[in-house]
C-alpha cells in the first residue's frame, strides 16, 4: 500500500527535504526525449522502435516506467549506468541545485546547452510498503540443492503529486497508485537512509540527485535557461544568445526554449549566377562596395596613368 499520513510522511513534509526547484541539464545528445530538442535529434532504441515524445511531456524516459518492475536497486543502479545502451532506463535525472559540475566535468560533450529549472509544487511525501518474496536457487557444483525463499518488508520514500490523496489521506493500494495518472519522484539521499531495505550504491554527485519515474510534464518547468559554452542565462536578454561551441550557428529563441539554426543573409541570397541573369553589365568592385557600405579603392594599372587630382595632369614616372 502508499501512505500518505503517517509519522514518516508528516516528519519529512514539515523538513526542507523536498527543494522548490530542480534543475535538469539536457542537451542536443541527450537520451531523454524532450520537447525542447528537435524531433530529429530525439534518440531511437531497437527495444522501443515506436518511441514517440507524448502530447503533454517536457521530458520523457525511453522506458515505461511500471511500479513492480521498476522501483527496485537494480533498474535504479542501472539508470546510474548513462554509457549503457541494453536495458533503457525509465528514470530521469535532475538535481536540487545548478551545479558547474554537471556541465564542465561530464565527459559527453554537448554544443547547445539548456538547463531546465522544475517547479515541486503540489508533491507531497508518500511510502510505499510492500512484502518482496525473493526466491534462491541452492547448487553445489552441478548438483541442485533446492530453492530458499526468503521474505523482507520495505519501505520505500517517494514523493507523489497530492492530486491522488483521498481526501481523508487514508491509505491506497499499489494497484491504484500504478493504475492512476501520477507522478513520482525519488530522491537518492533518501533511499540511502532507508537501511539494509534499499541499499545504494555510492556515487560523486548522486547526493544531490532526484528521479522522475517515467516523464516529467510540462506544467512544471517554469523556465528553459541557455548556456552558451561559458555562461549560463538565467533570464532573457536583449542581445542574441548564441552557442559558443557550435559546429554551426545556432542561436536560443526564448519563444520556443529551443536551439535554432541561424540562416544568415548570405544564405537568403540567390546564387551569384543567378543574380546576374538580366544585369545590363557584369557586377564590379564597385557594386560590392556600395552593397557593403564601403568604398573599395582602386587597383593601380599599367595601362591607365596616373592623374594629379588638382589640375589633371598625367604623372609620369619620375616627375614631382
Amino acid at each position: 500500500s502508499s501512505t500518505f499520513s503517517e509519522p514518516d510522511e508528516l516528519i519529512r513534509d514539515a523538513s526542507k527535504m523536498l527543494p522548490r526547484q530542480l534543475y535538469r541539464v539536457f542537451y542536443e545528445t541527450s537520451v531523454t526525449l524532450s520537447c525542447y530538442v528537435g524531433t530529429e535529434l530525439h534518440v531511437q532504441h531497437r527495444e522501443k522502435p515506436k518511441l514517440r515524445l507524448r502530447e503533454g511531456n517536457a521530458f520523457q524516459a525511453i522506458a515505461d516506467f511500471s511500479l513492480s518492475k521498476d522501483l527496485n536497486t537494480e533498474r535504479i543502479r542501472r539508470h546510474t549506468k548513462w554509457q549503457q545502451k541494453k536495458h533503457p532506463s525509465s528514470y530521469i535525472s535532475a538535481f536540487n541545485n545548478i551545479s558547474k559540475f554537471h556541465y564542465y566535468d561530464s565527459q559527453r560533450i554537448g554544443h547547445r546547452v539548456s538547463i531546465a529549472e522544475i517547479s515541486t509544487e503540489g508533491l507531497v511525501a508518500a511510502t510505499v510498503r510492500r512484502t518482496v518474496e525473493e526466491t534462491v536457487g541452492r547448487w553445489q557444483g552441478l548438483d541442485f540443492l533446492g530453492k530458499e525463499v526468503t521474505t523482507r518488508h520495505e519501505k520505500i520514500p517517494v514523493w507523489v503529486n497530492e492530486s491522488i490523496i483521498p481526501s481523508d489521506r487514508s491509505d491506497i493500494p499499489v494497484a491504484q497508485l500504478k493504475g492512476s495518472k501520477y507522478e513520482m519522484w525519488l530522491s537518492i539521499t533518501e533511499l540511502r537512509r532507508c537501511g539494509s531495505d534499499f541499499r545504494l550504491a555510492c556515487s560523486k554527485g548522486h547526493d544531490f540527485e532526484w528521479l522522475a519515474a517515467g516523464a516529467i510534464p510540462k506544467s512544471r518547468i517554469t523556465r528553459v535557461m541557455p548556456f552558451d559554452g561559458e555562461t549560463l542565462h538565467k533570464y532573457p536578454e536583449l542581445g542574441i544568445v548564441r552557442s559558443i561551441r557550435r559546429v554551426e550557428p545556432y542561436f536560443f529563441d526564448y519563444k520556443t526554449s529551443t536551439w535554432q539554426l541561424e540562416v544568415s543573409d548570405a544564405r537568403k541570397r540567390k546564387p551569384e549566377s543567378e543574380a546576374r541573369k538580366g544585369q545590363k553589365r557584369p557586377k564590379t568592385t564597385d557594386d560590392v562596395g556600395e552593397e557593403s557600405g564601403r568604398i573599395p579603392s582602386p587597383k593601380p594599372s599599367e595601362d591607365v596613368p596616373a592623374t594629379c587630382p588638382t589640375c589633371g595632369h598625367t604623372l609620369s614616372e619620375g616627375s614631382a
